[in-house]
């Protein structure tokens, strides 16, 4: 039950019984009052009550026995508050929960108060033998020896003061390196935002050893600074058996590129790494095993094509490649010109690596000119490919993908919205079978400006002819395709698997096509257009599909009804309107969204 921002000064005592999940954050509750999951009557309400979260609630008191009765709670956060460590700290507080807790989250609270030896204040973490997964702020030194105590310990999430925090020694982990399997390491969100990694005056150094847990394998470092040279970290990973690195925004900068080999030839386990974020031209890696690249948000430098179109086909078992937002940076200053072809680190090789599943190419601040075409082998794995916003100058979409005679592609997602593309070419998708995709999204695309570029001469009537060729296609976006012409009367004709069909903001004063064989249809956007109604022959089409429906209905099952979107058109009310609006008062086969 989600009771979020509503105001509550105090746990609602009128809940269902039932409840297993009670999230209340961002309400102002100040204090947690003794007994407060219990009812009016006195009877333990939330006795089978598992999630609970009271984050940002403005909490700074928790009585002894506020949490009793919760005996089957298993996680509970109280982040974001103004809770003292000496009140977390006291042992009735927990005590309640003490057994069934899996999962605790006290991060950023006042809880930075330390012994003489400078341990966290930890004792109280002792008596939580089944926790398993715990975020929580660190102060400075080792972890004490409550954490020790934590036998069934998996996942630890720290958030640390830069100002506070500036170095990790070799045994500030000793409490917990036989158990960890996830570490994540974080700086306090209130200081990040005064004070990103660009500006922090003193990289976080780490001691030699302070990493190496014998059953980690997922670190975590995003948002830590840790200075230009960050690769000498994983030097003190030893052999730590990481399958996933997360360097994302650590400042890393090398105006050539990052040789993950030099500090990482112990991570034989190494699967997954990111590296977003940063400054760096490139990366080297040893290709046989990593199955995850994720490049985003770095500066562009001539070294990043040669690094990655060098290595490419070398990564048996890559899938998934990440390099989106990519920007230009200072030593590319040709970038303006037609000279960037990022995108042909796939279109260089006869066929892309075997087993990648998804590649995304998105929001790119490259110019790309030219761009071969992509091959798509027989034995390729590729499912997903995202380029929304890539900045392709291309006209055509078959220079971006080809298909080799009597191929099944196993792409079922393709993303090239807020593209330049004028025209689909048919012959793209004739020559093979594309049964597999199900989503084509070409929002904000030039399609059907005909008078644009190399579509000068082609058939205006049949910019859409392609969609023919897929006809297992579940949803279709052409929102924001500023057509010159009404759209052709059989643009959709043999979608029988159309599920959702979004014609949005796309300049239409007259819809005119057949929806009669969408016998799946379930969702039709018109929002945004300049239609003053409807015409007789689409409100027969809706009446087609939802008879079919009802033919075909099975009892077992709720009827998928259809929902049509006209808001924000210039809809009129007059004679040639009437049919329309007569319609509108005696069917109940369409669910009108957003229509006032």
């Amino acid at each position: 039950m989600d009771c979020s921002n509503c105001n509550f000064k105090q746990i609602p005592s009128t809940l269902p019984g039932n409840t297993t999940s009670l999230i209340m954050k961002g309400n102002t509750i100040g204090i947690l009052r003794n007994f407060s999951f219990v009812d009016l009557a006195g009877n333990f309400s939330m006795s089978n009550l598992e999630k609970l979260d009271l984050s940002n609630c403005g909490l700074y008191y928790i009585e002894n026995l506020a949490l009793y009765g919760l005996s089957h709670l298993k996680s509970l956060t109280l982040s974001n508050n103004r809770l003292m460590a000496s009140r977390i700290a006291e042992p009735r507080v927990l005590h309640p929960i003490r057994e069934s807790l899996t999962k605790l989250d006290i991060a950023r609270n006042a809880m930075c108060y330390v012994d003489p030896d400078r341990h966290y204040m930890d004792d109280f973490l002792s008596n939580l033998t089944n926790l398993e997964d715990l975020t929580i702020d660190i102060c400075g030194g080792k972890l004490g020896q409550g954490f020790s105590k934590l036998l069934s310990l998996k996942r630890l999430h720290l958030f640390y003061s830069p100002s506070g925090v500036s170095h990790i020694s070799s045994d500030m982990f000793d409490a917990v390196k036989e158990r960890l399997i996830e570490l994540k390491l974080e700086p306090s969100p209130s200081e990040l935002q005064w004070s990103t990694y660009n500006v922090i005056s003193r990289p976080l150094t780490i001691s030699k050893g302070a990493f190496e847990f014998s059953k980690l394998t997922v670190l975590d470092l995003s948002w830590t600074y840790l200075g230009p040279d960050a690769g000498l970290i994983l030097t003190q990973l030893g052999n730590c058996p990481v399958e996933k690195l997360f360097l994302d925004h650590v400042g890393i900068y090398s105006s050539s590129y990052l040789d993950m080999n030099r500090y990482s030839r112990n991570l034989t386990n190494l699967r997954y790494i990111s590296l977003e974020g940063n400054a760096i031209g490139g990366i080297t890696v040893s290709p046989y095993r990593i199955e995850v690249i994720s490049y985003a948000q770095n500066i562009f430098t001539p070294y990043l094509k040669y690094v990655m179109m060098l290595q490419l086909p070398l990564f048996y078992n890559m899938k998934g490649f990440n390099i989106s937002y990519q920007q230009a940076g200072p030593d590319y200053p040709q970038y303006s010109k037609d000279v960037c072809k990022l995108a042909t680190y796939v279109s260089e090789y006869e066929n892309i690596p075997q087993n990648l599943e998804w590649i995304d190419v998105s929001h790119q601040g490259l110019y790309f000119s030219e761009m071969k075409d992509t091959e798509i082998g027989t034995n390729n794995s590729l499912k997903r490919i995202y380029a929304k916003n890539a900045n392709f100058n291309l006209k055509s979409l078959d220079r971006i993908i080809t298909c080799a005679d009597n191929v099944r592609p196993s792409i079922d997602y393709i993303d090239l919205s807020e593209n330049r593309i004028e025209c689909i070419n048919s012959s793209i998708f004739a020559h093979c079978d594309w049964s597999s995709l199900r989503y084509l999204n070409l929002r904000k695309n030039f399609i059907g400006q005909h008078h644009q570029g190399s579509c000068r001469n082609a058939n205006v009537t049949e910019y859409l002819l392609f969609l023919r060729l897929l006809v297992w296609l579940e949803e279709l976006d052409l929102s924001e395709n500023r057509v010159d012409i009404p759209l052709p009367e059989n643009s959709f004709q043999g979608l029988y698997n159309l599920r959702v069909l979004k014609l949005a903001r796309m300049g239409l004063e007259i819809f005119r096509p057949s929806l009669a064989s969408l016998k799946s249809l379930e969702f039709l956007d018109l929002s945004g257009n300049k239609l003053s109604c409807l015409s007789p022959s689409t409100l027969g089409d809706f009446d087609v599909i939802m008879g079919q429906r009802k033919i075909h209905f099975n009892e077992s099952h709720a009827m998928k009804r259809l929902s049509v979107d006209i808001s924000a058109n210039a809809l009129v009310c007059d004679c040639e309107c009437l049919p329309f609006y007569k319609w509108l008062n005696w069917s109940t086969n369409v669910e009108w969204v957003n229509l006032r």
